[in-house]
């Protein structure tokens, strides 16, 4: 626990230099030579983790939505940009992964009534659960009758885990700002094409992210040599591109491993799917898309992503080991969390008769 507060710590100091020094001077060049520093320090600082868990959580959220805003900040940009005129906002909108809810007009989206905290502890439980059933599966995983089973279970565990981390995140946030937050999944297990899970259902405060720092910008850099239309193909498989990357970089923090390449062949398959989609609807016209039933677009689209995500996704994550790392690390914590509140009563018990 040493370690994690001395990241975040180190983490905050940083932040407090970007919002004090940094936000001072002009955009674009002298923003980012000054912020080059931090950006690599963040590169640096969650290998001062042993746990494999908190160690990629801490990259994740530092080396890659953290440096993304702070790029997106040299240039005026981003949710850094949006927040400047408060430093417990700009520090929360760059430590978490959070996204404010715009109103039409553009503003930030307040609060009206308390925020429902009751009901994302209570998904937490439910999804601690969940995952604890997860990584019991995992000590019998040979005993299974069929790799499917293995699949589902992978599959589940990764959802329960984002949307747990992105849900705690929330809870944070809510409990220091007044502003409603964008949700960060919207039932991806209903998506009806690859572009809709993606775009509108998985992990939306990074899909927000990869929109700012890459599509847009390659979309508006590619519009005026290659046509508007090919600009936005190439710009979507571009986002894909860099998510694969940065998927392959939070793999080396878990294994110190040199990557396979495999997640970035994953996400860059599916950008090419995605915008496949795009032209095949183009080509075919969204009538005949459309009639189509929503429950055989859902049926192809989960068969599609399990079929990818089983020749490309999880045999990294299976050939490490690290559903048993991460069994392993969650057993000592809960270990140490009854060991900790068995002290803690005994103390309080031993208060009580003096």
């Amino acid at each position: 626990m040493e370690s994690l507060a001395r990241v975040w710590l180190i983490a905050l100091a940083s932040l407090l230099y970007v919002y004090a020094v940094v936000a001072r001077l002009p955009k674009n060049a002298s923003r980012l030579v000054a912020v080059l520093p931090i950006a690599y320090l963040f590169l640096k600082i969650p290998w001062l983790l042993s746990s494999l868990f908190l160690r990629t959580v801490s990259a994740f959220f530092l080396v890659w939505l953290c440096n993304f805003r702070l790029v997106l900040f040299c240039f005026d940009s981003g949710p850094l940009a949006e927040n400047r005129d408060s430093l417990i906002r700009f520090l929360v909108f760059a430590a978490l992964p959070i996204k404010a809810q715009q109103r039409a007009g553009g503003s930030t989206s307040k609060f009206q009534q308390p925020p429902h905290l009751l009901r994302s502890v209570a998904n937490l439980a439910i999804e601690a659960i969940v995952m604890l059933l997860c990584l019991r599966v995992y000590g019998h995983k040979e005993a299974l009758p069929h790799q499917s089973i293995v699949i589902f279970v992978y599959s589940l565990h990764l959802m329960v885990t984002v949307d747990g981390l992105f849900v705690a995140a929330a809870v944070l946030a809510q409990l220091c700002l007044r502003v409603r937050l964008q949700p960060q999944f919207n039932r991806p297990f209903l998506s009806s094409s690859i572009r809709d899970f993606w775009a509108r259902r998985w992990n939306l405060v990074v899909s927000s992210t990869l929109r700012e720092a890459v599509y847009q910008p390659v979309r508006a850099a590619c519009g005026g040599v290659i046509g508007q239309k090919r600009a936005r193909d190439v710009g979507v498989v571009a986002a894909f591109l860099v998510s694969g990357l940065m998927h392959e970089v939070l793999l080396y923090y878990m294994t110190s491993q040199a990557p396979s390449w495999e997640w970035t062949a994953f996400f860059t398959l599916h950008g090419l799917l995605a915008a496949a989609e795009e032209w095949l609807e183009g080509l075919l016209g969204p009538g005949l898309v459309g009639r189509l039933p929503r429950a055989v677009k859902i049926v192809m689209t989960l068969t599609a992503l399990l079929s990818t995500g089983t020749w490309l996704f999880f045999p990294p994550a299976s050939r490490h080991n690290l559903d048993l790392k991460v069994a392993s690390e969650v057993q000592d914590g809960v270990r140490f969390l009854v060991h900790g509140l068995m002290a803690a009563a005994r103390n309080a018990t031993a208060a009580l008769h003096l």
